[in-house]
């Protein structure tokens, strides 16, 4: 039990694996929605033809195949928050186009 007139000290073990550390699956899709969030006309050609979108991004050529297949298979989206909802729907329920 911590005592308010006891020091304590903070040890990491930096040989250990952290614990709250996880690998990003999908780096360039984060990329991707940063350049959307970042660039309102972007995020709008996103919305509106994302094949356009894609080829004018400057990463769009680091998406896996899994990736862009899941960006290309939104058409129906009203609006960058729901392109958005869509694509985390995709990514975090399982993509029928994980390879």
């Amino acid at each position: 039990m911590w005592n308010p007139g006891q020091t304590t000290i903070l040890q990491l073990d930096l040989d250990r694996p952290r614990l709250f550390e996880r690998k990003r699956r999908y780096p360039e899709l984060e990329r991707l929605m940063c350049a959307a969030a970042s660039n309102r006309r972007f995020a709008s050609l996103l919305v509106q033809n994302p094949a356009s979108a894609l080829q004018q991004f400057t990463y769009g050529q680091n998406l896996s195949t899994s990736e862009r297949d899941m960006v290309l298979s939104i058409t129906d989206a009203r609006d960058i928050h729901d392109f958005a909802a869509q694509l985390y729907a995709l990514v975090h329920r399982g993509s029928p186009f994980s390879y």
